[in-house]
C-alpha cells in the first residue's frame, strides 16, 4: 500500500498552502510508504499534494510521485496497483504516448490525458486515485469498485482536503476532531460505518466504485462509475458451467495480482478461500508460494495449523508459521485501542481479528512485500469464535467477554 494525501484553497486569492503542511499530513501515514516520498505545490500555491510510496511495480526512481504525465499539466497521486496496465500501455503508446517508467501509475495519467473522466472505466485492480488538472482547474478523486484502497475527504470554508487515512486529514490546523454520533452508533451496531460516514464529523469516505470531481467553484460532484448489480438479464448456465466458470474468474483474478517487482506470498488459514488461493497461485508460479500461518499457544481448539500444514504439503509451499499466546496479544490490545489508530486506520480487520493479522504481517513483511489474502463464503456467511476466544479462556480485567 502507499499514502495519499492533498489540499486544495480552491476559493483563496492568492497562494498560501505551505510545503511543510503538505509533508506533516503525509509523514502521519509513513507506515503505508517507507520507501520513498514527495510533494508537491500547484495551481500557484493554493494546493499540494503529498505521497509516501511502498515500491512494488518498477522500483526505481522513476516511479517517484507526484507523477505527470506527457506535459506538466496534469499530476497524479496514486495508492494501488493497476492488473491490466500492460495491456493498456501497449495500446496507449501506439497511439503516441511516450512512457518514463514501466509503473501501472504512470498509464493513469496517459489514460486521462487521452480519455478524461472516462479513465476510470478502462482500469482494473485496487486504487485510490488524485488527479489535479491544470487546463481545467479541477481536482478529481476516484476510488476502486470493491473500496479496496481507502479514501477519505474533508470540505469547508473554500478547502478541500483528502486523505488515506482520516489522521492525514486531522493534521490540517484548520480541521477540529469531533465525534459523529450517528456514525459511532452505526460502527457500534455493524463494526463499520456506511459510506460517505466516518466516525469524526464533516470527513467523508468516497464510496467505493465512485469519483469525485471539484473545481474553481468549489462545487464538489460525486458520481457512481461502478455497481456491483448491473441490471442485466440473468445468465443461464449448467452447474457444471457455473463451476467452469468460478474457477476461470479466480484463476485470472489472482494471475493478475501476482504482478509484483518483490517477492509475495499467501496467508493460509487453511480454510476453502486461503487454501484455493495457494492452488491456483501454484499452478502459475515456478517457485514454490510463500504461505504464512499464525498459530496460538494457549487455546489449541482454535488453532488451523494442521490443516494449513496439510495444504502446504499438498501444493509444496516454502511455509512458515508464527505462534501467539494470551500475552501477546493483550501487549497488542493497546495498539488497537489506541483513540487516533483505532478511528482513524483503515485496515481490513475492525475486530479481533486484527490481533491474528497483525501477526500474520509482522511474520510476512521479514520474507516478502506484498501478500495475497482471499477473503471469501466461509467469513462472510458466519461468524467464527476466532480470537476473541482467545482472550476470554481466562479470567482477565481486559479480556473481551465470552462468544456464545
Amino acid at each position: 500500500m502507499c499514502g495519499i494525501c492533498g489540499v486544495w484553497e480552491y476559493g483563496a486569492a492568492e497562494g498560501r498552502v505551505e510545503r511543510a503542511l503538505v509533508e506533516r499530513m503525509r509523514d502521519v501515514m509513513t507506515h503505508r510508504g517507507p520507501d520513498d516520498a514527495g510533494a508537491l505545490l500547484f495551481d500557484e500555491g493554493r494546493g499540494g499534494l503529498g505521497f509516501r510510496r511502498l515500491s512494488i511495480i518498477d522500483l526505481s526512481e522513476a516511479g517517484h510521485q507526484p507523477m505527470h504525465g506527457c506535459t506538466d499539466r496534469v499530476w497524479l497521486v496514486f495508492n494501488g496497483e493497476i492488473y491490466n496496465h500492460a495491456s493498456l500501455r501497449e495500446g496507449l503508446e501506439q497511439r503516441g504516448h511516450v512512457y518514463a517508467s514501466r509503473t501501472d501509475s504512470e498509464t493513469i495519467l496517459h489514460l486521462y490525458e487521452e480519455r478524461g473522466l472516462d479513465f476510470v472505466n478502462e482500469i482494473e485492480g485496487d486504487f485510490a486515485i488524485a488527479l489535479w488538472d491544470a487546463d481545467r482547474e479541477q481536482l478529481v478523486l476516484a476510488r476502486d469498485r470493491a473500496g479496496v484502497k481507502p479514501l477519505y475527504f474533508y470540505q469547508h470554508n473554500g478547502r478541500f482536503i483528502f486523505a488515506s487515512e482520516i489522521k492525514g486529514i486531522l493534521e490540517h490546523p484548520e480541521v477540529t476532531p469531533e465525534v459523529n454520533e450517528e456514525a459511532l452508533y452505526h460502527y457500534l451496531t455493524f463494526v463499520t460505518t456506511p459510506a460517505p460516514q466516518t466516525l469524526f464529523r464533516g470527513a467523508q469516505k468516497l464510496p467505493a466504485g465512485h469519483m469525485l470531481v471539484i473545481g474553481r467553484t468549489g462545487e464538489a460532484r460525486i458520481t457512481q462509475y461502478w455497481d456491483a448489480l448491473p441490471p442485466v438479464s440473468p445468465v443461464v448456465r449448467t452447474e457444471a458451467e457455473h463451476q467452469k466458470n468460478i474457477l476461470e474468474l479466480l484463476r485470472s483474478s489472482i494471475k493478475k495480482r501476482m504482478m509484483a517487482d518483490v517477492p509475495f506470498g499467501v496467508f493460509l488459514s487453511g480454510g476453502v478461500d486461503s487454501s484455493a488461493n495457494v492452488a491456483l497461485m501454484s499452478e502459475l508460479m515456478t517457485q514454490p508460494v510463500r504461505t504464512f500461518t499464525v498459530g496460538f499457544h494457549d487455546t489449541e481448539e482454535l488453532n488451523e495449523l494442521e490443516s494449513a500444514r496439510a495444504i502446504s504439503k499438498r501444493f509444496g509451499t516454502n511455509h512458515h508459521e508464527v505462534m501467539i499466546g494470551r500475552e501477546e496479544m493483550l501487549r497488542f490490545l493497546p495498539e488497537l485501542v489506541s483513540p487516533i489508530r483505532f478511528v482513524c486506520r483503515s485496515t481490513m480487520f475492525q475486530d479481533s481479528r486484527a490481533i491474528r493479522g497483525r501477526s500474520w504481517c509482522r511474520l510476512a513483511r521479514v520474507r516478502t512485500k506484498s501478500l495475497a489474502v482471499m477473503i471469501g463464503s466461509e467469513p462472510i456467511c458466519r461468524s467464527r469464535k476466532g480470537s476473541g476466544a482467545m482472550l476470554s479462556a481466562r479470567p482477565c480485567p481486559l479480556a473481551a467477554r465470552p462468544q456464545p
